[in-house]
């Protein structure tokens, strides 16, 4: 067994179905990892300004952070079930799955970040509800800086 192999037999059930859901969007995941006393990627930025991606799993939370204005936190208590046969492994698979979305619909640029003097958050690309411009307002997608249209 390689040390890819035995780091990845010895996940907690959280990474291991994070692992398993990143791989249809990053299948050479493996070159981003960083190796330590729990699962963390670093995705080099794809445009300087938007900054690093930087992807760790502690406990019972996925967080995602993009450069040095952004961050996302999956927890798995928020998908929990009233339903009598939903097991607590699924609350693990189904944060794993929407932070993997997430972390996919970024790179694929489908995701504006944006930035203020005193506000930053993030939209769907194409959205209706997007946050009123404001003076010194930056948006950005992965690949870089974003101009709305219109």
């Amino acid at each position: 067994m390689n040390k890819m192999e035995e780091f990845l037999a010895q996940l907690d059930s959280l990474s291991a179905a994070f692992i398993e859901e990143l791989k249809s969007v990053l299948p050479d995941f493996e070159r981003f990892l960083v190796i330590a006393d729990h699962v963390g990627l670093i995705i080099p930025a794809r445009h300087r300004q938007t900054g690093d991606m930087h992807i760790w799993l502690h406990d019972d939370q996925i967080t995602v952070a993009i450069g040095l204005s952004f961050h996302w936190r999956f927890f798995t208590h928020d998908f929990a079930s009233d339903d009598p046969t939903w097991q607590p492994h699924e609350n693990e698979r189904e944060a794993a799955r929407e932070a993997v979305k997430f972390i996919r619909d970024v790179l694929a640029d489908k995701v504006v970040l944006y930035v203020s003097s005193h506000t930053a958050g993030s939209y769907d690309r194409g959205s209706t509800s997007q946050p009123p411009m404001e003076p010194g307002m930056r948006e950005y997608v992965w690949s870089g800086p974003f101009m709305r249209e219109g």
